[in-house]
């Protein structure tokens, strides 16, 4: 019986998400960390798969940044967590 990769993942506590969506800074840094390689990894893949662009000919870290700058955004106003 194969094991679900999930069972062991660690999630971020809810009182960081809810810091995060309040907008603080250390939170939201904790937030960027956490899925840093998730972003990556999809922004890469939509790249090249929907985009067709070929990631030795971009500047993937400026573009990331951008990617985040935008996500904050969205976090900061569009999420509400009700306890």
């Amino acid at each position: 019986m194969r094991r679900n990769p999930y069972e062991e993942y660690e999630y971020l506590p809810v009182e960081v998400i809810r810091s995060a969506c309040e907008g603080d800074s250390t939170a939201l840094s904790a937030v960027i960390r956490r899925y840093r390689s998730y972003a990556g990894k999809c922004f890469r893949t939509i790249a090249e798969s929907k985009y067709e662009l070929h990631m030795s000919n971009i500047p993937v870290d400026d573009l990331m940044q951008e990617v985040w700058i935008k996500l904050i955004e969205v976090i900061r106003t569009k999420f509400v967590i009700a306890c």
